[in-house]
């Protein structure tokens, strides 16, 4: 199917001449790169700036592909994608050549979650709030050995939940904080559980 080149840059691939541009999400105000092969055989969308996300897997959705399942993939290793030039393009190009045909799209994590459903392993819950119809400042707070606590709250519709890991009750100075949306919270969650063992057992 044909596609307007207008607005688009050129890159020739192995050969091959593709099409990529970045265009904004104005629902999510997020920008996505789009890569798209001449003969449009191949669709690919990658969130721009992945690099700044914390206990979040860079992650590339395959639209269409003579290689590949329809789907969402984890990248690896991860770009330094704050700003896209053609070696991105190259990167991205390369890493869909060289995947294996027998990999599958990433599960897809349901964004209605409940708090309840992620396993905290050896934390101990303070407290936890699954209203995510009425999110409150306090909605969760888990205590992990070595002095470690895991709290999430909602801080309002401009800064969204917010994950903070402290140790030893140091709010001044947090070991993270890491500001998101609902859409990433379990992935976060799941990861920031894991790096406080981690540190945990250091």
């Amino acid at each position: 199917m044909a596609f307007s080149k207008k607005g688009k840059r050129k890159i020739i691939y192995n050969e091959e001449v593709f099409y990529w541009y970045v265009k904004r999400d104005e629902d999510y105000f997020t920008d996505y790169l789009n890569i798209i092969k001449e003969d449009s055989s191949l669709v690919i969308y990658y969130r721009v700036n992945q690099i700044s996300d914390e206990f979040i897997h860079p992650k590339i959705f395959v639209q269409k592909s003579s290689r590949l399942k329809t789907g969402l993939y984890c990248f690896f290793p991860p770009l330094p994608d704050e700003v896209i030039t053609p070696k991105i393009i190259s990167r991205i190009l390369e890493w869909h050549e060289q995947s294996s045909t027998s990999i599958t799209p990433v599960e897809y994590q349901p964004h209605d979650f409940l708090l309840t459903d992620i396993d905290y392993k050896t934390g101990k819950i303070t407290y936890i709030s699954d209203d995510f119809k009425y999110p409150v400042e306090d909605m969760l707070q888990v205590n992990y050995p070595g002095g470690y606590t895991l709290d999430l709250g909602w801080y309002g519709s401009s800064n969204g939940y917010v994950l903070y890991i402290i140790k030893d009750e140091d709010w001044d100075t947090p070991v993270k904080r890491i500001q998101t949306s609902r859409w990433h919270l379990k992935e976060i969650l799941k990861n920031a559980v894991d790096f406080i063992i981690s540190l945990s057992e250091i």
